[in-house]
């Protein structure tokens, strides 16, 4: 479950307030986030053709080595 990192004291009962239909504040960018995501993606994807294209090596030299 959730666990602080620090110790917390909780806000008086006269500062905290609810306000119906109102937006909470993120501290998140979506814009960012989702530049930060597709950059994250395609060094994935470019980590995985590698892999195969290694792999592909691999198995030529292999097949070279039992011929002979």
């Amino acid at each position: 479950m959730f666990r602080p990192l620090a110790e917390f004291d909780l806000a008086p009962p006269g500062e905290r307030n609810v306000i119906a239909g109102s937006l909470e504040q993120s501290a998140v960018s979506p814009t960012g986030t989702m530049m930060e995501m597709i950059e994250t993606t395609r060094a994935f994807e470019a980590n995985v053709q590698m892999i195969k294209n290694q792999d592909s090596v691999m198995g030529s030299l292999i097949g070279r080595v039992l011929k002979s």
